[in-house]
């Protein structure tokens, strides 16, 4: 299957929708800041208008497959064009489509772009601690911990640590040789 990462038009939002049917995935996918539960088409053009302008503070993508079918979701956020630094951000794989190592394909397929494309100097990230699959993608794809928050507040229940994770441009080229 060969992957292409392309820019979302406001139309396939519902595809998007239709992979978050919980508030537990929403939180898991978008943290505790972007969206509230219940998600909705308003909230996803409010989040798909981040991308306008020269310099967009977010750049969106849909993961498309050689049948122009959409089977992912990822995203560069809190762009620093000046730094040249963004956040790689809300990667989710459409679930009949998990649990194949497409996220690898995906992740490794957006970090050309970001360091090829972009000259970004350096992505960072952040994975829940329970993220297992997450965690081994980011990885093996040259991402080292800088960081764990500990015990976010996820609701009245659950608290949930949180890894940030880091590569440079630097690091990203040497790993390539």
């Amino acid at each position: 299957m060969r992957l292409e990462l392309k820019s979302y038009l406001a139309n396939e939002i519902d595809i998007l929708l239709s992979w978050i049917t919980t508030e537990k995935e929403l939180r898991q996918w978008a943290g505790p800041t972007i969206f509230s539960w219940p998600i909705n088409k308003k909230q996803l053009f409010n989040y798909l208008a981040r991308t306008q302008g020269t310099y967009p503070e977010a750049i969106i993508f849909k993961v498309i497959e050689n049948s122009n079918l959409i089977v992912g979701h990822i995203e560069f956020d809190k762009i620093d064009w000046i730094n040249k630094t963004t956040i790689l951000s809300r990667v989710i794989i459409a679930p009949e489509f998990r649990h194949h190592g497409l996220g690898h394909e995906i992740v490794n397929i957006a970090l050309n772009s970001a360091f090829n494309v972009f000259r970004f100097n350096e992505i960072k990230l952040s994975v829940y601690n329970f993220n297992t699959a997450a965690l081994r993608c980011y990885k093996a794809a040259g991402f080292k911990t800088i960081d764990i928050i500990k015990d976010l507040s996820v609701n009245e229940f659950e608290n949930w640590s949180t890894q940030i994770m880091s590569l440079s441009s630097i690091e990203y080229r040497k790993k390539r040789i």
